[in-house]
């Protein structure tokens, strides 16, 4: 008898042994868990206000940023004010009430001492009026599954053509621009492979060409592509060889150059015909030199016969009239005599060309200085006062660049 009762103690103490070991093995299990974990109970059933905490893992403080000490025992108003307005305690209770969980996805949420963030939320029931929040921070999750999203959405709308390829050269991913210019549906694209839409390319090209991309992770080259209809156009190709989760895959980028190629074929059309216009227009300059250089050679041949005539025609006349004259009138042949002699030289042409502002009285006076009349001299010939000659003077000057200058005047002219 006394044999069986210590047998059942044994047993009942085993029972408990086993229980407690259970339960610190859970307890372990809550501690260590990487995920927030609440337990609350409500201590009113019909009163959602009287949800507490009653205990805490130590994961929860790192998503919430609140120490579990600060919190564990109170109200859940007191713990968490913000969570009402977002009908947060009123659910919990509800899972009490009706034994069923309920979850919370990307539930955002802070306030003075939880920093906001985004959080996955599960509440489900534990029986004896309570319930067990699991939660965890999926803020940083979010954000980049929505740089993934925008990635996509922008690779999806890129203007130039996006193909993802395996090394077999079979799509598994286009984007629209690769649609429209090749006229296919997406489906269609996809069932398809670089083979069927690149001419130039054939199988055995490409496996040389793959390793070589292999090798150096990446190459330009320019192609032909060929749409649903059969229409071929130039294109650029960038590719990158990239290895992810053990797996190779080729990133096209793939830009239309038909309208450059358009482009280059006109620039070169146009330096082609500035080319040609160019050597017409030397063949032409060298024409105008020549015919210059005639037209040169017969002014020349032509000042030489007029100074030949002076010499042996006027001047002997004029020696002879000379003679005949009285002494003002002897002036007036000399003048004529070096006019004659000037005439046949270039210092007209000289002082036209490059003084073009100068009169024809300038000019003539211009004659006179540099045959060495004085301007009582040029004043009498002329018949004009000299304060007029003077004046005269002072224009040829400065239009000549000789004011506010010591050069003088018919020094200058006899340059010429």
């Amino acid at each position: 008898m006394t044999n069986q009762r210590s047998g059942s103690a044994d047993a009942h103490n085993n029972r408990n042994n086993d229980v407690q070991a259970a339960a610190d093995l859970a307890t372990d299990l809550v501690r260590e868990v990487p995920v927030g974990m609440y337990v609350y109970e409500l201590e009113n059933v019909e009163d959602d206000r009287s949800l507490r905490l009653i205990s805490a893992n130590p994961a929860s403080a790192v998503f919430t940023g609140v120490k579990t000490e600060e919190i564990v025992g109170r109200l859940i108003d007191e713990c968490f004010p913000g969570l009402r307005a977002k009908d947060v305690p009123q659910r919990y209770a509800e899972v009490i009430r009706t034994g069923r969980a309920t979850r919370l996805e990307a539930f955002r949420y802070g306030d003075d001492r939880v920093v906001e963030g985004v959080f996955s939320v599960k509440a489900f029931p534990l029986g004896s009026c309570r319930v067990a929040v699991v939660f965890e921070d999926i803020s940083e999750r979010r954000r980049v599954e929505s740089m993934l999203r925008l990635t996509k959405f922008a690779v999806d709308h890129s203007t130039n053509s996006v193909f993802w390829m395996k090394p077999d050269g079979k799509f598994i991913y286009v984007n629209d621009s690769a649609c429209e210019a090749l006229g296919y549906t997406r489906e269609e694209l996809l069932s398809l492979s670089l083979f069927d839409i690149a001419p130039p390319v054939n199988r055995d090209e490409w496996a040389a060409r793959y390793q070589e991309l292999r090798r150096n992770r990446s190459m330009i080259r320019e192609s032909i592509l060929r749409r649903k209809d059969g229409h071929e156009f130039p294109v650029e190709v960038s590719v990158n060889h990239l290895e992810w989760e053990s797996e190779e895959y080729d990133f096209c980028f793939v830009r239309d150059v038909t309208e450059r190629r358009k482009a280059e074929r006109e620039i070169q059309a146009t330096n082609e015909q500035l080319r040609l216009e160019r050597l017409a227009l030397e063949e032409k300059n060298i024409a105008m030199r020549e015919v210059l250089a005639r037209f040169e050679e017969e002014k020349q041949t032509t000042r030489e016969q007029i100074r030949i005539n002076v010499e042996e025609t006027l001047t002997p006349l004029l020696a002879r009239l000379r003679q005949q004259c009285d002494e003002n009138q002897r002036h007036l042949i000399d003048l004529l005599e070096q006019h004659l002699r000037d005439i046949a030289s270039p210092f007209l042409d000289i002082l036209k060309t490059s003084f073009s502002k100068l009169t024809p009285r300038e000019q003539e006076i211009c004659l006179m200085i540099k045959a060495g009349r004085r301007s009582k001299e040029i004043a009498t010939m002329l018949n004009i006062s000299l304060l007029t000659i003077h004046k005269h003077r002072e224009q040829i000057r400065k239009k000549l660049g000789l004011k506010h200058t010591n050069v003088n005047l018919n020094s200058f002219l006899k340059t010429i």
